[in-house]
């Protein structure tokens, strides 16, 4: 009778190592850099782009064979967005590039492609903390009420006279946990159970796609660059198109340099850009609940 054999336990020292394809960090898409007016500065146009505004003027009624004695005055304002740099550089050796798995190069591309994207976008974030204008608070569940008292008092521009009203489009852009809260108030989900009965529309639709994207007149986004806070708070925010401008200087660029003393190639990736707050009447930022739902 064979009392050995031959297995792969007794040739282990034989067997090959299989690397699949190698997978990438995702990092999330950026959206809002396209959600708002957007200006190119020109090569050899200095430093800044410069927003002029006219202001405005008070017509009035008139009486017959009087004349007109008060002038009016139009005056103008400037905003001036001036871009700066962001950058990274990774430092791949000749030798990592030879004995690592095939595509480090084109890999390094993407993944600092998306380290470049996801900068812009926690950058561009920082317009919905900068708002003075705001509506919900800490610990609060978004419903859909909000969204619908953020879409009007945006697209008013103000609660004063002689407001300016917000042009289209306006859309909201808000952590994804805080989308859900609004979904479970749509359709009428408690506990992850129905209420009751959904009729066809946008709480039947919610319940079968498991999201809302259009609510209220407004396109609603996911962003998930929006962290929230140690008492799992986020701030999100309802907007038009036009209440800020991104300002773009050079796209982002990468460059590669070989370096002899290194034996490696320098990867440097750069953009050079800036954004502005043009109308704040036209934005409101929302503080509510984004714990992560467990129903």
């Amino acid at each position: 009778m064979v009392s050995s054999y031959v297995t792969t336990t007794v040739l282990d020292n034989s067997l090959p190592t299989y690397f699949a394809d190698v997978k990438l960090t995702l990092q999330g898409q950026n959206i809002l850099w396209n959600l708002i007016d957007n200006e190119q500065l020109p090569k050899n146009q200095g430093l800044s782009v410069n927003i002029v505004k006219n202001g405005t003027v008070t017509a009035a009624r008139l009486t017959e064979g009087v004349a007109i004695t008060q002038a009016q005055q139009i005056t103008d304002s400037t905003l001036a967005i001036t871009p700066a740099e962001d950058g990274l550089m990774v430092i791949i050796t000749k030798r990592a590039l030879e004995r690592t798995l095939g595509g480090l190069m084109s890999r390094a591309g993407k993944i600092t492609a998306n380290g470049m994207n996801r900068l812009m976008e926690t950058n561009l974030l920082t317009l919905f903390t900068g708002a003075s204008l705001a509506l919900g608070s800490a610990g609060t569940a978004m419903v859909i009420g909000h969204i619908q008292a953020a879409h009007v008092n945006v697209m008013r521009g103000g609660t004063g006279t002689n407001v300016e009203q917000a042009p289209k489009p306006i859309v909201g852009v808000f952590h994804p946990f805080q989308l859900n809260s609004v979904m479970a108030d749509l359709s009428g989900m408690s506990s992850g159970a129905m209420t009751y009965p959904v009729p066809e529309g946008p709480s039947a639709r919610v319940v079968r796609d498991a999201f809302v994207d259009h609510l209220s007149g407004i396109d609603l986004f996911a962003s998930y660059h929006i962290d929230p806070d140690a008492s799992d708070d986020a701030i999100g925010a309802v907007f038009s198109h036009d209440f800020a401008i991104g300002v773009m200087g050079n796209q982002m660029d990468t460059a590669k340099e070989y370096d002899i003393q290194l034996r490696g190639w320098k990867v440097v990736v750069t953009r050079e850009y800036g954004f502005g707050e043009y109308m704040d009447a036209w934005v409101r930022s929302m503080t509510f609940d984004a714990a992560a739902p467990t129903s």
